[in-house]
């Protein structure tokens, strides 16, 4: 009789494995349909680039920076902002877009507009904000005084001293 018991609490054992394993296959190929047929992913990788990465220039120079990414859809907006020597954030003004890109010109440049400036690619959601991903930005300085070098001769000369 104990023989028989030990039997059928195995069988019984495997019995609710493979009942438990079965339900758990089914959630998870449910799971699986659900997510896939429905849910979408955001835009994997936007690929936002700036350029130039960095950029010296003259007081009263004019400057264009630009930002390009990889996704093209109304629902996608560009910001542009400068970083301060101090980390302070200045939003700039909106700038126009085409499909993949924005530009930014700073005309007749002052060593105040010398900064990080970034682009940052939102997606508008129901009339909300969101950041997706953000340029390396671009470091830009500017000179104040334009003092040019024409040129620069090196000499060495010999002086002796004599024992009197």
């Amino acid at each position: 009789m104990k023989q028989t018991m030990k039997q059928t609490m195995k069988q019984t054992m495997k019995q609710t494995m493979r009942q438990t394993m079965t339900a758990a296959a089914t959630l998870c190929a449910l799971l699986w349909v659900r997510l896939s047929a429905g849910v979408r992913a955001p835009p994997a990788g936007l690929g936002v680039t700036q350029s130039p990465p960095r950029l010296s220039v003259m007081r009263g120079e004019s400057v264009t920076l630009s930002c390009l990414y990889n996704h093209q859809s109304r629902s996608f907006g560009v910001h542009w902002f400068r970083l301060d020597s101090l980390g302070r954030r200045h939003d700039l003004p909106p700038q126009p877009r085409t499909n993949r890109s924005s530009s930014l010109l700073i005309p007749d440049t002052t060593p105040q507009d010398s900064g990080t400036y970034h682009c940052e690619v939102h997606r508008r959601v129901q009339g909300n904000e969101q950041t997706m991903e953000r340029g390396n930005g671009t470091l830009l300085t500017v000179m104040g005084e334009s003092w040019r070098l024409l040129s620069a001769v090196w000499e060495r000369r010999e002086s002796y001293v004599k024992n009197v």
